[in-house]
C-alpha cells in the first residue's frame, strides 16, 4: 500500500487491514489497533489465526478470506469480540493487486462498526438481530447465518450437511392462558437454552416466530444423524417445569430440512423445514424430515440402535472365527469377528452395526463381551494350543481399565495364558495418537500381552514408527495382496515390505489371501502366516472347532 493511501486510511474510523496470501497482517490502521487494544507489532507480521484464535479464524474469517484471495469481493455482517466488547461489524474483503493487471496478492479488509454509535444504537442493533423478549437470535439472524453457512458449504464440499430444525411449542397458547404471558416467554427462553445445551460449538439457536424456535446444526457428519439429535432435543425440551402444585409440560414438535439435500438456498431451506413441521402435525408424530426417504432411513437407524442395546443383554451377539494358518495351511490361531444374530434380519456383519455402537456409547460394553467370550473359547480349545486375536477400537485401547478387564476375563475363564489372547488395533486408529498408543502398547507388553497392528501399510506413519512399535506382529492389509499374481511391481513392493518388517524382528501375517497363486507367492516372500477366504471364511464356533479336530491343512 503506497504511503499517500496509508495516511488516508490512518485517519479513518473504519478498521482497515491488508492481509497477504499466507493470512498474515501486512498493514493495520490505527482504528484497528485501538479496537483490539494491542500494540502494532503484536498484530503486523502475525497471522489472522494468531490474532483472533483458531476457532474464530476457522469459523468466521478463513473462508471469506480465501474467496477474496481468489478474486471475489466478499461482504458479511457478524459479531466480533474486541477485548471485552462485542461489536456488530460489517466486513468487506476487497481483492488487492500490487500490480494493476497482476494477480491478487492481498486482501484489503474494511470493517465498519455498525454498533459503535453509542449505547442507544447498540441496543437497537441488539433488537434488530435478537428477540427482545428472550435474548435469542431472531429471524433476521437466522437468514444471515444460514446464508453464511451455505457460502461456506459451496467452498468446502466436505464440510458436512447443514441441518435446520424448526421446533414449535404446541401448547404455548394454553400455557400463556393458564399462567400468563411472562411465564410463556420464560418457557420459550428456557426451551431455547435447553436446545443450546445439547448442541455443539458452531451450532446456533433462534426464536423464529412467537411459538417457534429454530436450530441450525453444522456439527453432524451425516444427515440421518439428525434423527438421534431430534430425539435428544425433544426429550430435553419436554422436561416439565414445577410451578406450585402443578407442572408446566411443554409439548413440542420438530420439522427438519437438510442443506443441500432438500434445498439450495436459505428461503427454500426454511420453507421446507416448515413443511416438515406441518407434516409432523398432520401425522401426529414428534418430528419429521422433509425428505421422506431420509426420514425412513433415520428412523430405521434409531430403531436399530434400540435393538442393538437390547441385543447386548439377550445374547444376540456372537463370535465367528477366521483361521490364521502357516504357509502350509496348518491352523495356528484365529481372528475373532463379531456378528449380530438379529431376530428379524438374520446374521448381520459388523459393518451394519459397529459404527452405530461407537456413536451411541455401546462399543465399550460390546468389546468387553468380545473379550470375555474369546477367553471362554480359548479355555474350551485349550488342547489345540491355538491363539485368538480380537479387535480393539481406539476407545477401548485407551480405556484406563483395559488391563484389568483382560486379566479378569482370562482368570474367570479358568486361567487362560495371556500369550494366547492377541490384541489387534488398526494402524489408522493406533497412529492417530501415536505417543498415547505406544505408551499403552508398552504397558500391555509389560503385563504379558501381545499386540498385533492390523491393516499395516494403509496409514501415513507405518514406516516412521516401525522401529519403535512394541508390537510383535504386523498384519499386512489385503490391498497389498490383490495384484501380486499379475503385477511384478506389486509383488516386488510387497516383498520389500515383508523383508523390512522381518528385518525388525517382527512376525508377518498377510490378510486377504483369496487364491492358491497368492498363497504360493506369499510363501516365497517368506510371510510367516496367512489369512483369507482361500483358506476359510469366518465360521461359527462349532464349525471352527470341527476344523481344529480335522487336524489337516487348509483349504479343505
Amino acid at each position: 500500500m503506497n504511503d499517500p493511501y496509508r495516511s488516508i486510511v490512518q485517519v479513518s474510523r473504519d478498521y482497515i487491514t491488508l492481509i497477504d496470501a499466507d493470512f498474515r497482517y501486512v498493514f493495520v490502521n490505527k482504528a484497528y489497533i485501538r479496537a483490539l487494544n494491542r500494540d502494532k507489532d503484536k498484530i503486523e507480521g502475525h497471522t489472522v489465526e494468531e490474532v483472533w484464535g483458531k476457532a474464530r479464524f476457522e469459523g468466521a474469517i478463513e473462508i471469506p478470506l480465501k474467496r477474496c484471495l481468489e478474486g471475489e469481493e466478499v461482504h458479511f455482517i457478524d459479531e466480533f469480540p474486541f477485548g471485552e466488547i462485542v461489536k456488530y461489524v460489517e466486513v468487506t474483503f476487497f481483492p488487492y493487486r500490487e500490480e494493476l493487471k497482476g494477480p491478487v496478492t492481498h486482501a484489503l479488509v474494511v470493517s465498519h462498526d455498525i454498533s459503535r454509535l453509542g449505547e442507544l444504537e447498540t441496543r437497537l442493533m441488539a433488537y434488530e438481530f435478537r428477540d427482545p423478549a428472550t435474548g435469542l437470535f431472531n429471524r433476521r439472524s437466522l437468514n444471515l447465518i444460514i446464508e453464511r453457512e451455505i457460502q461456506k458449504a459451496e467452498i468446502d464440499d466436505d464440510s458436512g450437511p447443514r441441518v435446520l430444525f424448526i421446533l414449535v411449542v404446541e401448547n404455548l397458547s394454553e400455557i400463556r392462558r393458564q399462567h400468563g404471558s411472562e411465564i410463556a416467554t420464560h418457557v420459550v427462553e428456557n426451551t431455547g437454552l435447553r436446545i443450546k445445551e445439547k448442541l455443539e460449538e458452531g451450532d446456533s439457536v433462534f426464536r423464529s416466530e412467537s411459538d417457534e424456535l429454530a436450530a441450525l446444526v453444522v456439527s453432524l457428519e451425516h444427515p440421518e444423524d439428525a434423527a438421534s439429535l431430534a430425539e435428544v432435543l425433544l426429550a430435553t425440551v419436554s422436561t416439565p417445569y414445577p410451578r406450585g402444585l402443578y407442572e408446566i409440560r411443554p409439548v413440542c414438535r420438530l420439522g427438519i430440512a437438510v442443506y443441500p439435500r432438500d434445498a439450495g438456498d436459505c428461503d427454500t431451506l426454511i420453507s421446507r423445514a416448515e413443511s416438515a413441521l406441518a407434516s409432523a402435525r398432520d401425522r401426529n408424530v414428534s418430528y419429521q424430515f422433509y425428505d421422506g426417504d431420509l426420514h425412513s432411513k433415520s428412523v430405521e437407524k434409531l430403531r436399530l440402535v434400540a435393538q442393538l442395546r437390547k441385543a447386548l443383554y439377550e445374547d444376540q451377539l456372537e463370535l465367528h472365527f477366521q483361521p490364521i494358518v502357516d504357509v502350509s495351511g496348518n491352523i495356528h490361531g484365529a481372528e475373532a469377528l463379531l456378528r449380530w444374530r438379529h431376530p428379524d434380519l438374520g446374521l448381520l456383519p459388523p459393518g451394519r452395526f459397529l459404527h452405530l455402537a461407537e456413536k451411541t456409547g455401546l462399543s465399550l460394553e460390546m468389546e468387553k463381551q468380545v473379550i470375555f467370550s474369546a477367553a471362554r473359547h480359548l479355555a474350551r480349545w485349550k488342547s489345540f494350543n491355538i491363539y485368538i486375536s480380537i479387535n480393539l477400537t481406539a476407545g477401548m485401547f485407551e480405556e484406563p481399565g483395559l488391563i484389568e478387564i483382560l486379566e479378569t476375563a482370562l482368570s474367570q475363564a479358568g486361567g487362560v495364558a495371556k500369550d494366547r489372547l492377541k490384541l489387534e488395533i488398526t494402524e489408522s486408529d493406533g497412529m492417530s495418537n501415536a505417543e498415547v498408543t505406544l505408551k499403552r502398547m508398552m504397558e500391555l507388553r509389560a503385563r504379558g500381552f501381545s499386540i498385533y497392528i492390523d491393516d499395516f501399510g494403509t496409514g501415513e506413519s507405518s514406516l516412521r514408527y516401525l522401529k519403535d512399535l512394541p508390537a510383535s506382529v504386523l498384519k499386512i492389509d489385503k490391498a497389498f495382496v490383490d495384484g501380486i499374481e499379475h503385477d511384478e511391481k506389486d509383488r516386488n513392493f510387497l516383498g520389500h515390505i515383508i523383508a523390512l518388517i522381518k528385518d525388525r524382528q517382527r512376525y508377518v501375517v498377510v490378510e486377504g489371501v483369496e487364491s492358491a497363486g497368492q498363497a504360493i507367492i506369499l510363501a516365497s516372500l517368506e510371510a510367516d502366516a496367512l489369512q483369507g477366504y482361500y483358506f476359510s471364511k469366518p465360521v461359527p464356533p462349532e464349525k471352527f472347532e470341527a476344523l481344529l479336530k480335522r487336524n489337516a491343512p487348509l483349504p479343505e
